[in-house]
């Protein structure tokens, strides 16, 4: 049973999601989708093999695809293949509710986005842009490092403001049970995975 609260928060994530996604809509686009398409596939199949951590949050492999599709196809690219990873095969099978698994495709989606345009605004480029050079390798690590804890801190923002009103505990409470300095080690080394891999495709 969702709360009336958490029905509010969540219809609020969505709609903040739409009305990203129509902005980067109109700002960018993706050369060609079968690279992220398969980008998808793969971080929803490792979606499905996250490590559990406190309050039902996890942390899986599944950042390295997100991350290569951001430098492989810039902003929208990396939102759809992270939306991808919102909704798990476990979660199918638990009968989630529809409203929940949306709601957590959409501040996914929202996280990625965020660290899309901030990727591009501190000079990260997307290797997909044929027009352009390719980029500086060292610019790159640079903007990718800004852009994963663009992505870190959204998401550990909206997971907090979630947990907090589904169990009524103080955000500064939740931050501390979630202990997110455990886990952003790993999130770095799966952004240099995924710099990797979006070398690869290109």
């Amino acid at each position: 049973m969702i709360s009336s609260r958490m029905k509010v928060y969540l219809w609020a994530v969505i709609a903040l999601s739409a009305s990203v996604w129509t902005l980067l809509v109109q700002s960018y686009d993706v050369q060609s989708w079968i690279p992220v398409l398969l980008l998808a596939a793969v971080a929803f199949i490792l979606s499905s093999m996250a490590v559990d951590l406190p309050f039902a949050t996890s942390i899986s492999m599944a950042y390295a695809p997100i991350f290569a599709a951001l430098v492989y196809a810039g902003p929208i690219g990396v939102a759809v293949v992270a939306g991808a990873t919102g909704i798990s095969v476990q979660e199918l099978r638990e009968r989630k509710p529809p409203l929940l698994m949306l709601g957590n495709a959409a501040q996914l989606s929202l996280s990625a986005a965020a660290a899309g345009l901030v990727f591009v605004a501190v000079g990260g480029q997307s290797l997909q842009s044929l027009s352009a050079p390719a980029p500086d390798l060292l610019a790159s690590i640079v903007a990718s490092v800004v852009a994963t804890t663009t992505f870190f801190a959204m998401n550990l923002l909206l997971i907090t403001m979630g947990i907090s009103i589904k169990t009524r505990m103080r955000p500064g409470a939740v931050l501390i049970a979630l202990q997110p300095t455990a886990y952003w080690v790993s999130l770095l080394v799966l952004t240099l995975l995924g710099l990797i891999v979006a070398y690869l495709l290109k």
